[in-house]
């Protein structure tokens, strides 16, 4: 018997250890399980600091003989206390979250809430009344118990925490302005770029008097070789820009025949075109300004072969 109500001790402060480790790492859902559960809301905030708290400590005086019984005496009565808020809440025909065990299990509160703590409230009170000191083996059991809920805790305020960074980090994202480009009949950019002889050359060398069409691309973009394979069938008035880089761009040019190709291994031109996505054709007049600009495979072939109508294409493949 005296084993039975010693493991019955290890039971309860397990449950109340993690119930309160868990608590703490979600202390903004256990302030809204508050409210939701009928405590005024000046008083939900508190109460989601002070009942794990209270839940830690009865946990651990549960563990020692000495303080077993009037620590089991208390939990069956904040049992008690959960067994009448639940039962109150159903009465009225209200299903808030329970948060009993924070993110580790959230749900609404229903006949299995209150038989839980029915059945903690009774097993606590059993406790309290023939109390039973832990052996070697359950007391072992208890500090490793123990352990396991204080690195579960830090392994949830860790993982809080970097959620909380990521979220942040995507609002920054969220922040940056997208590169837009410049607009239909808006004048090109002016830029200066190495060949692949490392010779420098600047847009006004490029711009004919049938115009341009400057191809963006980058060696790992699959869609990008079709693009290359449609603008190397083309006379002239093409002139395609990668990322590089120089010995990748150089091989690309010879397989396609391509006569000019300009290093951007810096990422500085496509972004003045408003470069999301690979391949991206930009049309432009003989004067330097910006007819239509595509994204994707599809659309370059029909910019290339005199297919496409003025237009920007969102989208594109990567």
């Amino acid at each position: 018997m005296s084993v039975a109500f010693g493991a019955s001790r290890l039971v309860l402060a397990l449950v109340l250890g993690v119930a309160a480790a868990a608590k703490l790492a979600d202390r903004e859902g256990t302030r809204q399980a508050a409210g939701g559960l009928g405590v005024p809301q000046a008083f939900a905030g508190p109460l989601a600091v002070v009942l794990p708290l209270v839940e830690l400590a009865l946990a651990a005086a549960l563990v020692p003989a000495a303080s077993a019984r009037p620590a089991a005496a208390a939990t069956a009565a904040l049992l008690a206390g959960f067994v009448l808020v639940v039962g109150v809440a159903l009465a009225r025909g209200r299903r808030p979250g329970c948060n009993c065990f924070g993110r580790l299990h959230s749900a609404p509160i229903g006949p299995w809430t209150l038989a839980r703590n029915v059945a903690l409230a009774t097993l606590a009170g059993l406790v309290a009344w023939r109390a039973a000191p832990l052996g070697r083996i359950e007391a072992t059991a208890t500090v490793g118990a123990v352990a396991l809920v204080a690195q579960a805790w830090l392994w949830l305020e860790l993982l809080r925490r970097y959620g909380r960074a990521l979220q942040r980090v995507a609002e920054l994202e969220g922040e940056r302005d997208e590169p837009a480009g410049p607009e239909t009949g808006g004048a090109a950019p002016p830029f200066v770029l190495p060949d692949l002889e490392g010779t420098l050359v600047p847009l006004e060398s490029l711009l004919g008097p049938d115009g341009l069409v400057l191809l963006f691309t980058d060696p790992r973009c699959g869609a990008c070789d079709l693009a290359l394979e449609e603008a190397g069938e083309l006379p002239a008035g093409l002139v395609a820009i990668t990322t590089g880089p120089r010995d990748e761009a150089t091989a690309k040019a010879e397989q396609h025949g391509l006569p000019v190709m300009l290093l951007d291994e810096r990422l500085e031109v496509g972004p003045l075109y408003g470069v999301r996505g690979f391949p991206t054709a930009v049309r432009m007049d003989a004067n330097g300004a910006i007819g239509e600009t595509v994204i994707g495979h599809a659309a370059v072939a029909s910019l290339l072969h005199g297919d496409a109508s003025p237009r920007r294409v969102a989208g594109g493949v990567r």
